[in-house]
């Protein structure tokens, strides 16, 4: 698990630029505090501190 400070740029950066695609997030008060990517056989999980 990867701990960001800005869990929606680091979404962003994953998914526009390194080409991951969201699998799964949960969402409080509009903000995203927790999400888990994947990239072909490669997982990732953020979330706010």
């Amino acid at each position: 698990m990867l701990i960001c400070n800005d869990t929606q740029v680091s979404i962003r950066f994953y998914c526009d630029v390194l080409g991951f695609e969201i699998i799964d997030r949960m969402d409080d008060v509009g903000l995203t505090g927790w999400a888990s990517l994947q990239r072909g056989a490669n997982r990732i999980m953020l979330s706010s501190p």
